[in-house]
């Protein structure tokens, strides 16, 4: 439910100690970038990654927001918590959520600027004994990647299947065909992936949802992470080896990609 539109800046912000987002991590959250007017398709990100109808009351709440910054371009990050009590399992229905938006002057990565990136594997549903609210892994693993020197890393489980990244989808160019993994439990399908799919489509791109080795990977013509803030990014490394494109005519596949990526923005 929204009552009212109240904004001030994030340092004179109180949040109460009580607060579900604070004790438990009970929220859905979504993150975009907005370019002047805000996207018109909105997909909130669960646990499960299931894409949840917003209300007309909360999608023009945002709009408000967004105009209220002095930013051509700017980074939304909102979630609705499921409200302020006692931490428990089981709540009652007349509980109303928090909602919470923060937003940030902040231009958009440099597609042109190319990444390094290292392949770990997968644990992250390995980690049972510790309580969590489910950002850790991806925290654990963003973080032995920044102090390596690398950008991003790659999950998989075992060498018969690659994941996602610690932060972000990736994707393989292979024989001219737009490969990427499907849509399971153990992947969180991003905004990014989907639109390139869809860009693979208007450009007449071969693709494929399938499961893919980290030998596939290794072996691919062009690797490509993407994510909210990196919407198509060619990786140059792979565990601090130099790792180039086969052919240049499966590099112009991820050229055609990259042209798009203006349209994907807007």
């Amino acid at each position: 439910t929204v009552a009212t539109s109240v904004s001030w800046h994030f340092s004179n912000t109180k949040i109460a100690v009580i607060s579900l987002v604070v004790l438990a991590g009970y929220i859905i959250l979504f993150k975009f970038f907005s370019n002047n007017i805000l996207p018109v398709e909105y997909s909130i990100r669960t646990h499960t990654g299931a894409d949840i109808l917003i209300s007309a009351a909360l999608q023009n709440l945002l709009i408000d927001l967004v105009q209220k910054v002095d930013s051509p371009t700017q980074f939304v990050y909102w979630q609705v918590s499921r409200g302020t009590g006692i931490r428990n399992h089981i709540y009652g229905d007349d509980m109303i959520g928090n909602l919470w938006v923060m937003i940030t002057p902040k231009p958009l990565a440099d597609p042109n600027k190319e990444m390094s990136v290292v392949t770990m594997e997968d644990t992250r549903f390995f980690h049972n004994n510790i309580k969590t609210i489910n950002l850790i892994p991806a925290v654990m693993y963003s973080t032995d990647a920044h102090n390596h020197g690398y950008d991003e890393c790659i999950l998989h489980r075992g060498k018969d299947r690659v994941t996602e990244c610690a932060h972000s989808n990736v994707s393989i160019l292979k024989n001219g065909v737009f490969i990427t993994a499907p849509c399971d439990e153990y992947i969180l399908p991003g905004i990014a992936r989907k639109h390139l799919l869809e860009a693979c489509t208007a450009l007449n791109i071969p693709y494929e949802e399938k499961i893919y080795s980290l030998k596939d990977l290794l072996d691919a013509d062009e690797v490509i992470v993407s994510s909210s803030t990196h919407i198509c990014r060619r990786v140059n490394k792979i565990n601090n080896k130099p790792f180039k494109n086969k052919r240049l005519c499966y590099y112009l596949y991820y050229c055609k990609l990259l042209r798009l990526q203006p349209e994907l923005v807007n």
